[in-house]
C-alpha cells in the first residue's frame, strides 16, 4: 500500500521556510506521524529530507533527488525520480513530501490511502498541498487533537482511501 501522510491548515498550508507552518507546537499530531510511519519506508524529496531534524528512528527513508546524495547512512538510499522510488519501497511507502511528490501522486492517483492532518488554522506558507478529487476516496474521520496547554491548534485525523 502506498499512503500520503501530510498535515495542512485551514487554506492547504503545509510548508513555510522548509518547516511546518505552525512548527513544533503540535506534539500529538508529531506522535501521530510517527505510529502511522514507524516500521514503513519514508519517500520524501530532498527539501523534506532537510528539514527532518535527523534520520527518523525505525524507518527507512528513500530521498527522491536529482543532484548528489547528501549523506551516506544505513536507513538512507536515493532515487533519481518518485516511480524509482516506489519501486525501491515496494508496496510499504509512505511519502511525506514535498508538494511535487504529492502532485504527481494525487494526478496519478498512484496513492491508495491519504492520512491527513487538517489543522483548524491560518498560516503564512510558501507550500501548499495541491486540490485533489475527494470524489474519488472514501473519506473518514480517525481522530482529533483538541487545542490545550501542549498542542496550539485543533486538528482533525482524516483517512482517505482510494475508490477502486
Amino acid at each position: 500500500m502506498i499512503t500520503l501522510v501530510a498535515a495542512y491548515g485551514n487554506n492547504r498550508e503545509f510548508g513555510f521556510g522548509n518547516d511546518l507552518p505552525w512548527g513544533r507546537s503540535l506534539p500529538a499530531d508529531l506522535a501521530h506521524f510517527k505510529k502511522v510511519t514507524t516500521g514503513r519506508t519514508l519517500v520524501m524529496g530532498r527539501k523534506t529530507f532537510q528539514s527532518l531534524p535527523r534520520v527518523l528512528p525505525d524507518r527507512q527513508h528513500i530521498v527522491v533527488t536529482s543532484g548528489e546524495p547528501l549523506i551516506l547512512h544505513p536507513r538512507v538510499q536515493w532515487a533519481i525520480s518518485l516511480k524509482q522510488a516506489l519501486q525501491l519501497a515496494g508496496d510499504n511507502a509512505c511519502v511525506i513530501g514535498g508538494v511535487q511528490m504529492f502532485s504527481e501522486l494525487l494526478a496519478n492517483k498512484v496513492a491508495d490511502e491519504l492520512i491527513i492532518t487538517h489543522v483548524h488554522g491560518e498560516f503564512d506558507a510558501d507550500k501548499f498541498f495541491p486540490v485533489f478529487n475527494e470524489n474519488e476516496y472514501e473519506k473518514n474521520q480517525i481522530g482529533h487533537i483538541n487545542k490545550d496547554e501542549h498542542n496550539a491548534y485543533a486538528c482533525t485525523l482524516y483517512r482517505y482511501m482510494l475508490k477502486r
